[in-house]
């Protein structure tokens, strides 16, 4: 009996020993899983993912977009203007700003001067060449009327980055060639009732100060209305050549006249004659931009300070106004063009840079891409997977509705990219680079896609 105790007691104590093990591994065990359930709780952290592996562009098409503007500086250079000339010269860096601080807009910049109708007679565009430049260029007594001005800068070396052209790009340092080139001087006026001596005199201003006749001018060799085309010899023919290459059809168009006086009501390029030439260009009106920095009626101060007065060129009064040109700026309007008129003496240096980043805002607003038949229409949930869209090296936002960015039209099977000006990019966009769109899928061959909109 005794020795089956002993075994019954031996089975006890190890059964007790082992359920002794157990239960502290199960305590063991639970301590360590509430103490991490404690852990994730209290600092509420998500276990770390794996990084997402990046996606290949397995083909993709490039397009060169529509990101020129085209501008034209008229300025007045009447005795009278010299301080107005200074000012806005010097006035023009916060506007130059708006097109330096980026590097995709292409653009123009040309300066004219004035005419004087009168005494050097009427724009005719097949007039003779030989008797115009006998009249006017070879005397070197004005401007050639039409001909954009040479540049000029104390900056050597941004002067010849220009490479030698008659107008400015976007090259570095333009800035101060605009701002110096902008100050174009003055010509003193000598009435004088012969040819000789008008055309000795060493600074024959102008009389009757013709603003529309040299924009005229400029614009007739690109005119869709003129019959016949341009003859052989005539001064249309010389104003192309010696403009080479500044004008593009694509191009937005943007106009400022600057002057203290007004438009010679007797010219025979009158303001609808100018918006006839302006109308016949085969460009959008909303693309062409008109901005006449003049004194009107209101703004005329006679006494004062040397900067303080205000006395426009076409009556000291000022109860004449600059109606021709008003009339013009009028008359664009109306037709759908973007225009401003500022005050010559007031404060128009933000209101300028504003018209410059408006101007920069429309360029490649809105381009549409279309994919071709041989891609299915994607579905919604499934574009950002299957496409992306790059300016340059930039990827471009995928975005809904007007926002600047990119969408996906799946009833027209198009990429429709807005504003592309506006958006805000992390890094810089090359100079001269193109928009890209790219296929993440093999079946999206984009062969086939085209701008059919820019």
């Amino acid at each position: 009996m005794s020795s089956i105790n002993n075994l019954i007691k031996n089975q006890l104590e190890t059964y007790r020993f082992k359920v002794r093990w157990e239960l502290f591994f199960l305590y063991a065990l639970a301590s360590v899983f509430l103490s991490a359930c404690q852990t994730e709780s209290s600092d509420l952290v998500a276990p770390p993912l794996k990084a997402e592996r990046t996606k290949a562009i397995l083909n993709e098409v490039t397009f060169d977009i529509n990101n020129k503007v085209d501008m034209i500086f008229e300025i007045d250079d009447s005795n009278s203007m010299e301080r107005h000339q200074i000012r806005f010269a010097e006035g023009m860096d916060q506007f130059a700003t708006v097109f330096a601080e980026t590097a995709q807009i292409d653009f123009h910049i040309g300066i004219l001067t004035n005419w004087d109708n009168v005494r050097y007679g009427e724009y005719d565009p097949n007039r003779d060449m030989v008797s115009f430049e006998r009249a006017v260029v070879k005397s070197d007594k004005h401007d050639p009327l039409g001909v954009l001005r040479p540049l000029q800068s104390s900056n050597a070396t941004a002067l010849q980055s220009q490479r030698a052209k008659n107008y400015i790009t976007n090259e570095a340092d333009f800035v101060s060639v605009l701002r110096d080139s902008l100050k174009v001087g003055v010509r003193t006026y000598k009435k004088s009732s012969t040819y000789e001596d008008r055309v000795s005199y060493p600074a024959s201003g102008s009389e009757f100060e013709d603003f529309f006749s040299p924009l005229y001018a400029f614009l007739s060799p690109y005119s869709y209305t003129r019959s016949g085309g341009m003859k052989e010899g005539s001064w249309s023919k010389f104003v192309a050549s010696a403009n080479s290459d500044f004008y593009r059809p694509e191009a937005q168009l943007m106009i400022t006249i600057v002057t203290d006086g007004d438009s010679n009501l007797n010219s025979a390029i009158s303001s609808p004659k100018l918006v006839e030439i302006l109308s016949s260009l085969n460009k959008p009106m909303e693309d062409i931009t008109v901005i006449a920095l003049i004194i009107q009626p209101g703004e005329v101060v006679t006494s004062g300070s040397a900067e303080q007065i205000c006395k426009p060129d076409y009556g000291m009064d000022g109860s004449k106004g600059p109606k021709n040109i008003l009339d013009f700026v009028s008359r664009m309007r109306r037709l759908g063009a973007q225009t401003e008129v500022l005050p010559l003496c007031g404060d128009y240096v933000e209101r300028l840079a504003s018209i410059g980043r408006s101007v920069k805002d429309r360029t490649a607003r809105e381009i549409r891409i279309q994919l071709g038949a041989n891609i299915p229409a994607l579905k919604k949930g499934a574009v950002g997977e299957s496409l992306a869209v790059f300016y340059g090296d930039q990827k471009v936002p995928m975005v809904s509705g007007s926002s600047a960015g990119w969408f996906y039209s799946p009833r027209k099977n198009e990429i429709v990219v807005k504003n592309l000006m506006q958006v805000k990019f992390p890094g810089p966009v090359a100079k001269g680079s193109l928009l890209r769109v790219g296929s993440y899928e093999r079946i999206i061959d984009l062969k086939k896609a085209k701008i059919i909109y820019n």
